[in-house]
């Protein structure tokens, strides 16, 4: 968890889909200063955000911190990664 935290991302949502590669975990690809990245959502560690996002929404994460936000048109959903069932601030 450290390394995540000390990471900084300001990404907008490309693609959203199941791996072709293993279809048990749903996929969203990001955009990332004319970089892609695959991130990789199961439910263990960011329940929901896959089932809230949407291609052209903005998914923004400040360093030093755990806290994604998915940035939508009309409103901003918060979410924190999930470690042994609960929830890391």
């Amino acid at each position: 968890m450290q390394e995540l935290r000390t990471h900084s991302m300001s990404c907008v949502v490309d693609t959203i889909n199941n791996d072709p590669e293993d279809s048990h975990y749903p996929t969203v690809l990001l955009a990332c200063n004319g970089h892609y990245s695959k991130l990789y959502l199961t439910k263990f560690e960011f329940p929901d955000l896959y089932n809230f996002s949407t291609v052209g929404d903005k998914l923004v994460k400040d360093s030093l911190s755990l806290e994604f936000r998915l940035i939508k048109k009309d409103t901003v959903i918060t979410f924190h990664p999930i470690c042994d069932g609960k929830e890391i601030n």
